[in-house]
């Protein structure tokens, strides 16, 4: 048995037996029922808005700039490292629209390091309900660099 092997049969030992299909969908449509009562109210006018604001509130924490183009990305960025007081470096996420910009002001690498400052990530999508961001993985994407970076 391999490393890999020892581990996943340790982990499926610990989980206990798997629960059925049907008592999995049962769990799912329960949760359906009161979709209204369980799902946060969105204040009235634009989505983009509302997502700014829950994003930026003190449960999420986050920081939030809308910039005209993505052009603008990489002086907004530079701006943010700066203000920080970080170097001009971070992990780029190797999506076409980011690896477009110019870039030629940082050091960028093309994944994040254990201890890396910041990164750039390309979200998908944001979540006007929660504040949240949604980010796809895959061979440029990997899902650690969104974790590691003390920056994001």
């Amino acid at each position: 048995m391999s490393a890999r092997d020892a581990i996943l049969s340790a982990i499926a030992a610990t989980l206990g037996p798997r629960p059925a299909p049907a008592a999995i969908d049962a769990a799912a449509q329960a949760l359906l029922l009161d979709l209204a009562e369980i799902r946060p109210v969105l204040p009235p006018g634009v989505l983009a808005d509302a997502f700014a604001a829950r994003a930026t509130s003190a449960k999420v924490g986050a920081t939030l700039e809308r910039i005209g183009t993505l052009q603008d990305l990489p002086a907004r960025v530079a701006a943010y490292l700066a203000s920080h007081g970080l170097p001009a470096a971070l992990a780029l996420q190797q999506e076409l629209p980011l690896l477009a910009l110019d870039w030629s002001a940082f050091t960028v690498r093309d994944a994040a390091l254990p201890n890396e400052a910041a990164a750039l990530g390309l979200a998908r999508h944001g979540i006007a309900e929660t504040g949240s961001l949604v980010f796809h993985s895959g061979p440029g994407t990997a899902v650690l660099g969104h974790f590691l970076p003390l920056h994001h």
